[in-house]
């Protein structure tokens, strides 16, 4: 006999997931970042903070005032694991 079990996934608000002190170590972590790793980066601004599918915090913004955005994935330590930039 097999058992199959399906997942399903939703999107959770950071208010919901996140307490404001967590949300504002990635926001300044994901700040820094940008800033330090892009050329000429005037502004960040961050548009979101969730949980994705995995469980892994995201937070999304654009940069130098909407002429970029990116997503970039955090770890536990609050560092940046990863960045998506369009």
């Amino acid at each position: 006999m097999f058992t199959v079990l399906g997942g399903c996934s939703w999107a959770v608000s950071s208010d919901e997931m996140y307490d404001e002190e967590t949300i504002a170590k990635a926001e300044v972590s994901t700040q820094n970042y940008i800033k330090s790793n892009f050329k000429e980066i005037q502004s960040v601004t961050i548009t979101s903070v969730s949980q994705n599918e995995m469980g892994g915090m995201t937070v999304e913004g654009s940069m130098n005032n909407g002429e970029g955005t990116f997503s970039a994935g955090i770890e536990n330590d609050f560092s940046v694991g990863s960045v998506g930039v369009s």
